[in-house]
């Protein structure tokens, strides 16, 4: 975020070492350079001048002296200037104060204001001459760092203006306090007047009464002894009824003891009955759960079946699909042939019709004469008998043309039908090819499924072998829990007591953070063979709670109290005197196995040694009692600090044996016995408890295990689907194989060298048909040839007849008969041919045989069919066992949760007996408490009466009675303190028995003193006997009345209300100043508070962004959270890579980042528009001046920073340099100023 203003330039008259007019440009990130006295320094004290410093903080003594050449007696002129030229988004504002002689002129933007109107300017701009939140002087980050709490508190209080309430804070403060003593003084003096009011209406009264309260003493003590007896005799009368009632009470219980535990015992029988039920269903149910385990892989196998052959029928339907619609179109085929041959003998008949009928019409149209047709006849045969060689050569030449023409049309046919077998071959590779391709697409699909089944397989396996192994393992470490357990010995029931006990310890440790445990909890011996002698040593210590102040043992105690607890032992660590150990006890070695206890124990929190010291001390633990008596008794010590029997330096120590044999220093011998050893085994008891805890978590953890036992049965059924798929994958393979092998290729290659042959076929008859064609052309020419000839003889034959019948010649006339004839030949050979071409096609097509074919395909579907319902009904037989199977376990599920129900039943049963017997057990154990408690307090009623009756007869008491005399059963008291205790104890219960013989009249006891109830009957005892000693107090202070005590009291009471009057005006005074106190305070600790609580928010993080590390720590913390201005401020900080250290053991590099650190934290609580320091960086290395440059180049964005430093390494970092420069004038040195902006240049990188 960009800065809202900052100081665009400085300018300087005639001030310290500048002189002239010197102005002075400043950047976001300044840095002012110069040797030591050139005016560095006095650069700062201008900034300072100007923003209103006190002339004190400008190192000169007054104030002309700032004027150049001043401290030498030598001022250029009469007056010095700074103004500071500041810029925000608003516009500039000129801030300048000028020196005149002694005093100082205050300009804003050339106008003259008030100090104090400047300093509000100043303010607006947040620049605070006070706080000094804009300038570090040279030498005070160093002294920050030094500062000691106290001085940060002061620091802060004036950053934070809470110092503004200091003065106001301590004046409220003493009135406050001189009002609270008035307060008292008046109380005391207004509490003596009222004892003296008091004291004479005494006197006054006493003179009154004296009389009657004598009276009344005497009535008193009639009245308090007859009302003592009374309720004695009453409340003994109640306690015997009572007793009654608890015997009675006692013998019902008695009896419903014995019942309950018959009860228990029955019950017990049935639950074993029961639990013996309830594991022979568990084993049956998991006979049933692995038949059902078993049964599942065969319905699993038997539906794998039954898919198989369902997706071979389909693919045989489809098959069969194929072969019907080929045999269909064959046979449509066929009938398309049979047709066309019927409508080719159709056309040819009607051919031979319409020929018939034209040669009758032709007939009639051309008719010779009779003797023309003799005539023709006769020429023809002549023509004939000429030309017999040559129409017999013709005739010739025609069959043989007739045969090649025959011959041809067959070999065309011929081709026509291998074309056609070819394409069906070709038909059928292609289908076989295709079929074969689907199996082989089938087998890779059932192969990858395959593949996935057996990784599937795999990781199932590998999950339940880690399964058994891990239950295993489970088993095996739970047996040793178990037997660990048994070893220990230890009776695992927790009465009350102790569940009370650790209850309590438990609600310490989460109210009281001191509470660190019990002895027995944050201990344990090294050896079990040590655990009694500890025992021994450590006595009443061992359940001995160990907390770290005596204030949290008394504020345990007192919590304790309000919820009465049993009592406790507590150790304080700073309240025990815990003697260290004499290290020369350790080097003992005779006898042999001498050790501290100290020593034997082993423990893991620190503060717990201090607590073993103070309860074992210098106790020494010795195989048996015989070592222990000579290292308690036999034993001498030597100078050099080895023990000898010849020394003549006797020492004793406390020493121990194994089994408890214990031997004090006192010479007091104490042997082991069966409660130490059984206060021994709750060394056991924590072992205990973290086996129980270990065995709860094993028990859970083979519970979840035992989950992944499941996957057993999905193994298997992994394991038959990958069976099925391997059978699959076989037969599939095998009818690929068969096809390919026997089908495809046997076939393929028949087909292929039925193809070839086919295509040598055709192409041998192209050559054969050009051979037949070439002969018939020749055969034709040579016929033409013939003809030609038989024409000339013909012509010459019938000359003459041409002439009479009007031809040129005889064959026009012929041509008409004999075209006739040749066009119905050859339209009757045409015929013939396609009858001939249909009927050898139709033999072909009648020859192949495709019902074959569809034949077999539907016998294969019906056999599959057959297959499929037998595959179905294996299915549903092996559905129907597990189904059967199922219902058997859920049956057994079902009894077996009805007989846990019962059982569960049979145990709440018993619990509820033990329950009732417990209880049964407890008001016994209640009532013989209660008896033996109130014969006791029978007993003690009776000597109550006694030495009732024994008082009123010493001190003349009359009591009425109804028969008997006080002083008879009295009588023999002396004379039985002569006897012995035995026969003093029975005569005690003689002279009882007669006490009680001596009836006492209680008509003299009012009825309202003998109607009370118990709660009663003391409060008005105390009553009765208060009343007795207040009269005869009375009596005795009122022995010699004074009889002027009327006036006295007058006077005494016009005192007291004056004297109170006075201390309630006093009172409201000093509840005022109390008030404006707290209000005084609460400012102060706001103002403070919000100051501090910001910087120590701050500080660590600017800490870190400094030390360019964020394991960098710094911490602030007030000594007095309540009033913190009144106390110290610690400051600490953990430099990066080092431990914690106090601040006064830093480097001098580490305390001028931490004080860095600190000043830019109060700078942002406060921030000013610009920051001016001067030689912060002079404590610094290279290194930490880096992080410093770099974190205020990055402070610069926000904040304008000015620097006044001698590092290359920080000024190298800046926007602008401002270079200072001492010059020798006449007797005073001159500051000179350069200038030199580098934000015009890019910054170079770490290596240039």
């Amino acid at each position: 975020m960009s800065m809202a203003g900052y100081l665009e330039h400085i300018e300087v008259e005639n001030f310290k070492s500048y002189k002239g007019i010197i102005k002075i440009p400043f950047k976001r990130f300044t840095a002012i350079i110069g040797p030591n006295g050139s005016g560095k320094s006095n650069l700062m004290d201008a900034i300072s001048f100007v923003l209103g410093e006190k002339t004190s903080s400008l190192r000169v003594k007054k104030l002309s002296d700032l004027i150049h050449g001043a401290p030498i007696g030598r001022p250029v002129a009469n007056r010095a200037r700074v103004t500071a030229t500041y810029r925000d988004e608003s516009g500039e504002l000129k801030f300048s104060r000028t020196i005149k002689g002694s005093s100082a002129e205050h300009r804003v933007n050339d106008e003259v204001v008030t100090h104090q109107e400047y300093n509000k300017r100043l303010e607006k701009i947040q620049i605070y001459i006070k706080v000094k939140n804009f300038l570090v002087f040279q030498g005070q980050v160093e002294s920050i760092a030094m500062k000691n709490p106290k001085e940060r508190t002061q620091l802060f209080e004036e950053i934070s203006g809470s110092n503004v309430y200091k003065e106001e804070y301590e004046k409220s403060k003493a009135v406050m306090t001189e009002a609270e003593q008035e307060t008292q003084f008046s109380y005391h003096r207004k509490k003596g007047i009222a004892a003296e009011k008091k004291e004479a209406k005494q006197e006054k009264d006493e003179a009154e009464k004296y009389k009657r309260l004598r009276e009344e003493y005497a009535d008193s003590r009639v009245t308090i002894m007859l009302f003592q007896l009374f309720y004695n005799e009453r409340e003994t009368q109640a306690l015997r009824n009572e007793t009654l009632n608890k015997n009675e009470n006692l013998k019902r219980n008695l009896q419903l003891r014995q019942q309950l535990e018959e009860n228990i015992k029955d019950k017990k029988k049935e639950q074993g009955k029961m639990m013996r039920e309830q594991t022979a269903l568990d084993k049956e149910t998991q006979e049933k759960e692995k038949e059902l385990n078993k049964k599942r892989p065969q319905y699993i196998k038997a539906k794998e079946n039954t898919s198989f052959v369902m997706k071979k029928v389909e693919t045989a339907k489809k098959s069969l699909r194929t072969a019907e619609h080929r045999h269909e179109s064959h046979m449509q085929v066929i009938k398309d042939l049979e047709k066309q041959i019927a409508d080719i003998d159709e056309k040819r008949k009607e051919f031979d019709g319409e020929v018939e009928r034209e040669s009758e019409q032709e007939g009639r149209d051309l008719e010779l004469e009779e003797s023309q047709i003799h005539e023709y006849h006769k020429l023809k045969d002549d023509a004939a008998r000429r030309s017999t060689k040559i129409n017999t050569e013709i005739e010739k030449l025609q069959r043989e043309q007739q045969n090649d023409q025959e011959k041809l049309d067959a070999e065309r046919r011929k081709k026509g039908e291998l074309h056609t077998q070819q394409k069906q071959k070709m038909k059928e590779l292609t289908e076989a090819k295709s079929r074969a391709e689907k199996l082989r697409e089938y087998i890779v699909t059932s192969k990858k499924t395959l593949a996935d089944h057996k990784k599937l397989k795999t990781n199932l396996e590998r999950d339940v072998e880690n399964t058994c192994v891990r239950i295993r393992e489970i088993n095996i470490e739970l047996e040793d829990v178990m037997k660990r357990q048994g070893d220990a010995k230890v009776d695992r029931t927790e009465n009350s007591r102790q569940k009370g006990r650790a209850e309590l310890l438990e609600n310490l440790r989460r109210l009281f953070s001191g509470v660190h445990g019990r002895v027995l909890n944050l201990c344990e011996p090294i050896h079990s063979k040590y655990k009694i002698a500890i025992t021994k040593v450590l006595g009443k210590y061992m359940y001995a709670i160990v907390v770290d102040t005596e204030k949290t043992a008394r504020d345990c105690i007192c919590y304790m109290k309000e919820q009465c607890a049993e009592p406790e032992t507590f150790l304080p660590l700073d309240y025990i005197d815990a003697k260290p150990v004499n290290e020369q006890l350790r080097e003992i070695r005779e006898p042999r196995g001498v050790k501290l206890v100290i020593d034997v124990i082993k423990y893991e929190l620190p503060v717990v040694k201090r607590a073993l010291q103070f309860t074992c001390g210098n106790s020494l633990v010795c195989e048996n009692a015989d070592d222990a008596r000579k290292v308690a008794f036999g034993q001498y010590q030597r100078n050099k600090g080895t023990y000898r029997a010849e020394d003549h330096f006797p020492r004793r120590n406390q020493a121990v044996a194994l089994d408890g044999t214990l031997f004090q220093k006192s010479g007091v011998i104490s042997g082991g016995a069966t409660d130490l050893k059984k206060k021994a085994q709750r060394w056991d008891d924590k072992v205990l408890h973290g086996l129980q805890s270990r065995k709860e978590k094993l028990a859970e953890d083979l519970k979840q295990e035992m989950k992944g036992r499941r996957k057993e049965a999905d193994l298997q059924n992994v394991i038959t689907q990958i069976e099925g798929l391997k059978m699959r994958i076989k037969y599939s393979q095998n009818d690929l194989e068969n096809t390919e092998n026997g089908g495809i290729v046997g076939h393929a290659e028949r087909i292929n060298k039925k193809v070839a042959e086919l295509d040598l076929e055709l192409q041998n008859f192209e050559p054969r048909f050009m051979e037949i064609e070439e002969r018939m052309r020749n055969r034709e020419s040579e016929i033409g040839n013939y003809r030609s000839t038989m024409n000339e003889v013909e012509d010459d034959v019938f000359r003459k007849f041409c002439v009479q019948i009007g031809v040129p010649n005889i064959r026009v006339y012929e041509e008409r008969e004999l075209r006739k004839q040749q066009e119905t030949l050859k339209k009757r050979l045409e015929f013939d041919n396609q009858k001939s071409r249909l009927t050898n096609q139709l033999e072909y097509e009648q020859s192949l045989d495709t019902r074959q074919n569809v034949t077999k395909w539907r016998d294969t579907i019906k056999n599959d069919e057959s297959n499929i319902d037998k595959h179905k009904q294996e299915e549903k037989k092996a559905m129907e066992l597990i189904r059967e199977t199922e219902a058997q376990l859920q049956k057994l599920k079902d009894k077996k949760v009805e007989r846990k129900k019962k059982n569960d039943e049979k145990v709440a049963e018993v619990e509820e007996f033990r329950r009732d017997l417990a209880k049964c057990n407890k008001e016994m154990s209640q009532y013989q408490k209660i008896l033996s408690a109130q014969e006791l307090k029978i007993e003690q009623k009776r000597e109550v009466r006694h030495s009732l009756l024994q008082q009123c007869k010493m001190e003349d008491i009359n009591l009425p009675t109804l028969g008997g005399d006080i002083d008879d059963p009295t009588q023999d008291t002396s004379d039985s303190q002569s006897l012995g205790a035995s026969q003093n104890t029975q005569n005690t219960s003689l002279l009882y028995d007669k006490e009680e013989r001596l009836k006492i009249n209680y008509k003299k006891l009012r009825n309202d003193l003998r109607d009370l109830d118990a709660d009663e009957v003391e409060s008005e005892n105390d009553r009765l006997h208060n009343r007795q000693n207040e009269l005869q107090n009375t009596i005795q202070r009122i022995a010699a009345p004074n009889m002027k005590a009327l006036s006295h009291l007058d006077e005494v009471k016009s005192r007291y209300h004056e004297s109170k009057d006075q201390f309630d005006n006093i009172r409201k005074k000093a509840k005022k100043s109390k008030q404006e106190f707290e209000s005084v305070k609460k400012s102060r600790f706001q103002s403070f508070n919000q100051c501090f609580d910001f910087v120590a928010a701050k500080i660590d993080d600017i800490y870190k962004d400094l030390s360019r590390n964020n394991s960098a720590q710094a911490f602030l913390g007030s000594e007095n959270a309540e009033e913190p201005y009144l106390e110290g401020t610690t400051y600490n900080c953990v430099a990066p890579g080092k431990r914690f250290r106090p601040m006064d053991n830093l480097s001098g590099g580490e305390k001028t980042v931490a004080a860095l650190a600190l000043i830019f934290a109060i700078h942002k609580y406060q921030p000013s528009p610009f920051f001016v320091l001067d030689e912060i960086d002079a404590a610094l290395d290279n290194t930490n001046i880096g992080k410093v440059a770099e974190y205020i180049k990055s402070m610069s964005k926000s904040v304008q920073c000015i620097v006044i430093s001698l590092k290359e390494e920080f000024y190298n970092k800046v926007d602008a340099l401002v270079g200072i420069y001492p010059e020798q004038g006449d007797g005073c040195i001159a500051s000179k100023v350069v200038s030199l902006d580098l934000s015009c240049y890019p910054e170079a990188s770490g290596d240039q």
